[in-house]
């Protein structure tokens, strides 16, 4: 106990372990056992991770109380980032249209 009068932390947590000092599964673990709620930060680990496997992660492996930020660069971003979360917290996969990628051009995506 440190004795600080605080109502939330805020965490870098992200599935990469991008800028987090130590292992992610043991932030994972500190973040289940805070006594107050958790305001993670950083879930696309400042792009590095697409919002699909960021916010995957981290919403399935923080608890009910905790809370998860993000930044966006434009209202379509945003838009998407809440479909992927409410995805995520439903249990259903996101309505969102597909990125632009080169392997998708491939034979097996009927192209």
């Amino acid at each position: 106990e440190n004795g600080y009068d605080v109502e939330t932390y805020i965490q870098l947590y992200n599935c990469m372990g991008f800028l987090m000092q130590i292992e992610v599964e043991t932030i994972a673990q500190i973040i289940h056992n805070a006594k107050k709620p958790v305001m993670t930060i950083k879930p696309m680990a400042a792009g590095r991770v697409s919002p699909f496997v960021g916010l995957n992660f981290v919403w399935n492996t923080i608890r009910p109380c905790d809370m998860v930020t993000v930044g966006c660069f434009d209202p379509e971003e945003a838009e998407e980032d809440i479909e992927i979360s409410m995805a995520a917290i439903e249990r259903r996969m996101p309505q969102i249209e597909k990125r632009s990628s080169p392997n998708a051009n491939q034979d097996a995506f009927g192209k």
